[in-house]
């Protein structure tokens, strides 16, 4: 099966009020995107675990990604493993940027699980979020300027997981003071498409949609699928809409 088409944002459109996919693995999904790579996907209902699944992954986990015939579990161990295998076009992360925005998630985690209203676990993600909006205004678009990287691909599905929860669990959305986060979170007003959305084939959307009440999650397979397109292509679009926010 060829992927011939742009990144869909069959998450936004389809599972809007039930968070069932994994930032994880979209990071490794993305990283395989941006590298140029063919690739397969195997669904797996986490709720009802397979033996083949278990075998693989005996903590029930994802993502697995299969490469050289050795299964490999967790994502920071998946994307180095294919950085190092194939460098090019390197997405490795110059040391003095690899942590910017890395206090995000776990500050998100913090306000998602909070039932106190009081308890400083939202000014504390609005803190991070201010602080990493201010950065990507004075050297975005990504976080290494133009070009996009590891940490990019590890932080923009846990945005796109934030913006999700958050507005279905807390009716919280991310605020028009931060232009340039909102921007980074995505490609621009003139696509409709969220790059940070799973690449879904067709094929896997129809299943994802006959299985929306009985929670999916992706793991890498072996079986070829191309992919071939890139957010590089849409760097241009979103410096000018820098631009015009900075204007």
């Amino acid at each position: 099966m060829m992927l011939n088409r742009p990144l869909k944002s069959y998450m936004t459109k389809n599972l809007r009020y039930k968070s069932t996919y994994c930032p994880f693995t979209q990071r490794v999904l993305l990283t395989l995107e941006e590298k140029h790579l063919p690739y397969g996907l195997k669904l797996v209902d986490l709720g009802n675990k397979p033996a083949w699944f278990l075998s693989i992954s005996p903590e029930g986990k994802v993502p697995v990604a299969k490469v050289d015939d050795k299964w490999i579990a967790d994502s920071d161990v998946i994307t180095q493993t294919v950085e190092e295998k194939f460098p090019d076009p390197s997405l490795v992360t110059p040391p003095k940027k690899a942590s910017v925005g890395s206090k995000i998630f776990s500050t998100y985690i913090g306000f998602l699980k909070s039932k106190d209203a009081n308890d400083g676990t939202e000014k504390a993600l609005l803190n991070e979020l201010s602080a990493f909006n201010d950065y990507i205004k004075e050297n975005g678009p990504f976080i290494n300027r133009k070009d996009i990287s590891a940490a990019d691909l590890s932080l923009g599905p846990k945005l796109y997981h934030m913006e999700i929860a958050l507005g279905h669990y807390k009716k919280w959305s991310v605020s028009d003071s931060l232009p340039h986060l909102k921007i980074y979170m995505k490609i621009g007003p003139d696509h409709q498409t969220l790059y940070w959305s799973a690449t879904w084939p067709k094929e896997v959307e129809q299943l994802a949609r006959q299985l929306l009440y009985n929670p999916c999650k992706v793991v890498i397979g072996s079986s070829e699928l191309k992919a071939n397109h890139s957010i590089h292509q849409h760097v241009d679009i979103m410096t000018e809409n820098q631009k015009l926010i900075n204007a």
